[in-house]
């Protein structure tokens, strides 16, 4: 066999693999329950579930998430690419956003234990991070995964981090401690669906305004 049908042959096989990969990726929602402590005072466990939520509703597609907390302040984050995070609250008139390609904290050490948890019929993995600032325990299913390449700017949050580690794989659940609060979320509802662009469009006609963080 000549040299150029090996090659061929070679690269045939490379781009189905990629292909199939690509089929294979995650788009859709995810719904997750939500506990929120806030150990600086500011709020306590009523107030936080008051004005946070229970509840968040993950949408994504490649390289654009959308996250939406149920509470009164309607907290929305969406990300749409490149390496910018947008947030908006109801009540206010402008849309914040932050640098995703920096991260203050750094990672101490990870570790990545077997058959943690099993969440929805998922045998989650569990990714485990301590910080600068505290621990992070991502537990995951390689399943329920992204192109983990299409967020490399999106160091904010360790997220990058986490979904290089977990050859893009989505948290089924997250518990995040810190100095100033502990956040778990928990799957409740995986929606495998197609989303249109337009779920991930800003608010038209509101100026954009730096965060301080």
């Amino acid at each position: 066999m000549s040299k150029a049908i090996i090659l061929f042959i070679t690269l045939l096989f490379f781009s189905e693999c990629k292909l199939y990969s690509q089929k294979n990726l995650f788009q859709g929602i995810i719904i997750y329950s939500m506990d929120y402590y806030d150990k600086t005072g500011q709020m306590d466990e009523i107030q936080s579930e008051k004005y946070l939520g229970n509840k968040k509703k993950y949408f994504i597609k490649e390289g654009q998430y959308k996250s939406v907390m149920n509470g009164l302040l309607n907290v929305t984050q969406l990300y749409t690419g490149k390496d910018t995070l947008y947030s908006t609250i109801k009540g206010t008139d402008t849309i914040l956003y932050i640098d995703t390609k920096f991260q203050k904290e750094k990672v101490i050490s990870s570790i990545i234990k077997k058959n943690q948890l099993s969440i929805l019929g998922y045998n989650c993995n569990s990714l485990e991070l301590e910080t600068s600032d505290g621990i992070i325990k991502y537990y995951f299913n390689e399943a329920l995964r992204i192109d983990k390449d299409l967020y490399i700017n999106h160091k904010k949050g360790f997220w990058f981090f986490c979904l290089d580690k977990t050859n893009g794989a989505l948290p089924i659940r997250c518990v995040t401690e810190t100095s100033d609060f502990k956040l778990t979320i928990t799957a409740k509802e995986i929606v495998i669906k197609d989303l249109d662009d337009s779920e991930f469009e800003l608010p038209k006609n509101l100026p954009i305004i730096k965060s301080s963080d």
